[in-house]
């Protein structure tokens, strides 16, 4: 039943200590300091021995007031709160002994019970269980206390950074996670970049804490006002993303964005499809022929219209990727978001020669994202509605299907591979299991099928 406490004795003298000061008569000051306190007491001694009314050479040192021996080790005996502790003194010796219990004396009871340094250790000692558990749950409380301080201090702090934390802010912490993390493509990086603009734009310095959902409400008005729901929520899907982080790592307090409801989608996709038609052969030569500030830009929607790729599947084409085989050239697509991606794309007539007298990637050290911004941008310049790059391989596969329907019976399975859309289960099952895929000379006869107006 002990609990341990240290304490540092300075200037104390040991039994060697006594024996350098020989015959002669002395007046020597010792010194006891504790973290609150520093005492000092003066001592008269002769022939290396102190020379107090509290000294003694009886046999029975323990009849001394607060002092007693027990196994050849003096301890140091005291009332505190009404409680006997016993503190061992460390020593066998008694002018050392006499000399420590003078210093304790001097000690309130207080500072005797919150003794604590880091040189000496004393040991209280408890008569009773009971007087060690009362001891030890007054001790408990003192450490509750201090750690529930701890907290309170740590909190304020955290709760004094929150309240600063905005967007800016955010987007420094987020992006650089993200990036840590590997996970993430530099084209999502930059989609969740051009959601952190519109809301600094929209919320400037203002605390994230401090925002309600009713603002993050006028938010989601602000981004409807030119843009499509589909838009919309795809850019609160990234803020309901961002706040999330933010509040598992305590950057914010609240996250209110989880009452935000989605748009719904489905009638700006059905008014799309009514007015969005495809490209006439017409709209598809001027896109062709148009005089672009770089002829690169021809070589890409002729590339999309005579295959139907997607932009993205165009914006990988390497010069690896360009194969032959049984004589018929062709595009090796390895990299796509699905399976049904991965196929191998016959190259059409009217294609031969920009595939072998051209380099691949058409555009290098841009991101995927730049690449796309600046083949709509170019796209616009000759076309003013509502249609877009995708409607260019809309217009390819309903060129193919009009064409063939009537004549093969296959034709939207062999029209799925080409441009990469996924079967039904039981046409994969059979084709890409056993069959693995269709012939080229299948794919390119459809292919080559596809014309403009005259031209061939």
């Amino acid at each position: 039943m002990i609990l341990k406490y240290e304490a540092n004795f300075l200037n104390v003298l040991n039994q060697a200590d006594l024996a350098r000061y020989g015959e002669e008569s002395s007046i020597r000051s010792h010194t006891f300091k504790t973290s609150e306190n520093t005492y000092t007491t003066t001592y008269n001694y002769k022939n290396g021995a102190r020379i107090d009314k509290n000294d003694t050479s009886l046999k029975n040192n323990d009849t001394f007031k607060r002092l007693y021996k027990i196994n050849n080790v003096y301890y140091y005996r005291r009332r505190i709160n009404k409680k006997l502790f016993r503190i061992s003194l460390k020593t066998d010796f008694i002018k050392t002994a006499l000399m420590r219990k003078s210093f304790l004396d001097k000690l309130s009871n207080e500072e005797m019970f919150r003794l604590e340094t880091k040189d000496y250790k004393l040991i209280f000692e408890y008569e009773t269980e009971e007087e060690l558990k009362i001891a030890l749950e007054n001790f408990y409380k003192l450490q509750i206390e201090k750690q529930v301080n701890n907290y309170r201090s740590v909190k304020n702090e955290l709760e004094r950074e929150v309240s600063s934390f905005t967007f800016e802010d955010l987007e420094k912490k987020y992006i650089l996670k993200m990036k840590e993390n590997k996970k993430v493509s530099e084209s999502s990086l930059l989609a969740y970049k051009t959601t952190f603009n519109f809301l600094i734009d929209f919320f400037k310095d203002k605390y994230i804490d401090n925002i309600s959902i009713d603002e993050f409400e006028e938010f989601q008005k602000h981004l409807m006002k030119d843009k499509k729901n589909k838009t919309v929520n795809k850019h609160i899907n990234y803020l309901k993303k961002f706040m999330k982080f933010a509040k598992e790592r305590n950057y914010i307090q609240c996250n209110h964005t989880d009452a935000l409801i989605a748009l719904d989608e489905k009638t700006d996709e059905i008014e799309r499809k009514k007015t969005v038609e495809n490209y006439s052969d017409e709209e598809i030569l001027n896109i062709l022929n148009f005089k672009y500030d770089d002829k690169r830009y021809n070589t890409i929607f002729k590339i999309a219209a005579y295959t139907g790729m997607r932009i993205n599947e165009i914006f990988n084409i390497k010069n690896s990727d360009i194969k032959i085989n049984d004589d018929i050239l062709y595009i090796d697509v390895t990299k796509s978001k699905t399976k049904s991606g991965i196929r191998k794309i016959p190259i059409h007539n009217e294609l031969i020669d920009i595939f072998n007298n051209n380099s691949f990637p058409i555009f290098k050290d841009i991101s995927l994202n730049a690449f796309e911004k600046r083949v709509r941008a170019r796209l616009y310049k000759v076309i003013k509605n509502n249609k877009n790059v995708h409607t260019i391989r809309a217009t390819f596969i309903q060129k193919v299907l009009d064409h063939h329907m009537r004549s093969n019976d296959n034709i939207t399975t062999i029209l799925q591979e080409i441009v990469g859309h996924s079967k039904s289960s039981s046409v994969s099952l059979t084709q890409d299991v056993y069959a693995k895929e269709i012939d080229l000379k299948i794919k390119l006869d459809i292919v080559n099928s596809v014309k403009y107006n005259n031209v061939n």
